[in-house]
């Protein structure tokens, strides 16, 4: 204490204080308010306590965290753009009887790559916190009734969801064989040959026009794919039945070659020679 006689007895009792700043507010040099301070000595008749009335405080504004936010999964688009679900969230250290609501209307949310991947971290920037007002009173804000810097808002950590690889629709022409969905990048399963009355199956095409075969081997699928059937038709070779020479007719469109499959017909006389 400031003013005390050398060698009286005087010292200040401040067991029953009591310090109050002017609201509960968070703010910077805020007025303090002090009570209950006292004298204690037996030289305190000699002496009047001036309480301090220039005191200051701060009182900083409560760190909320969010709770409850579920980072979407989607399939891979080539960008990192993320989508959060904030249904159920939460905001955790809210004081009993305070209105604080979750804006989420200008929030971004991305993943650290636009890559596929499982248990991608997830970043969410530009959520904020209205305080004072209801969220079913957003669309019809009354600022005389909102109250702020009271609580800070810690933007969502630890959000992690999947980028998924993008899927294809494979289908083959002509009826009969199963489609498949095929993840991008990967390669189609090679499926039984088809069968063709009076033709043979001459190999899966990526075009209508059958000029580029597909290799089930090396090919890959990278956008909803339509493969088409080739068929080759079969020669005909006739046997005449009265001079047993042999004569043939290639089906029109038909090419022979090494390999070709040959359907030799025998066709019995059914009416006596005259």
């Amino acid at each position: 204490m400031i003013g005390v006689v050398t060698g009286e007895d005087v010292s200040l009792d401040y067991s029953a204080y009591t310090a109050t700043y002017d609201n509960e507010n968070a703010g910077f040099a805020k007025p303090v308010t002090v009570n209950g301070l006292v004298l204690a000595g037996a030289d305190i008749d000699n002496y009047n306590l001036i309480v301090p009335t220039d005191l200051t405080g701060n009182i900083n504004a409560k760190e909320l965290t969010v709770a409850g936010a579920i980072a979407q999964d989607k399939i891979y688009d080539g960008n990192t753009t993320a989508v959060v679900d904030f249904t159920g969230a939460t905001l955790v250290g809210v004081i009993t009887g305070d209105i604080v609501t979750l804006d989420t209307s200008a929030y971004l949310a991305d993943f650290d790559t636009p890559l596929a991947g499982n248990d991608k971290d997830v970043t969410v920037t530009g959520l904020s916190i209205i305080e004072g007002l209801e969220a079913t009173s957003l669309d019809s804000l009354e600022l005389s009734n909102i109250t702020t810097g009271n609580y800070s808002l810690a933007q969502p950590l630890m959000l992690k969801a999947d980028i998924l690889p993008q899927k294809f629709n494979v289908s083959f022409e002509g009826g009969g064989i199963e489609g498949q969905i095929v993840i991008d990048g990967d390669k189609i399963v090679k499926p039984a040959d088809p069968v063709k009355d009076g033709y043979t199956f001459g190999g899966w095409f990526k075009d209508a026009g059958l000029t580029q075969p597909w290799d089930f081997d090396k090919d890959t699928v990278t956008a909803d794919t339509t493969l088409y059937p080739k068929w080759v038709a079969n020669a005909v070779v006739t046997i005449m039945p009265k001079t047993g020479q042999y004569a043939y007719l290639i089906v029109a469109g038909a090419i022979l070659a090494t390999g070709t499959t040959i359907v030799l017909i025998n066709k019995k006389r059914q009416n006596k020679e005259q």
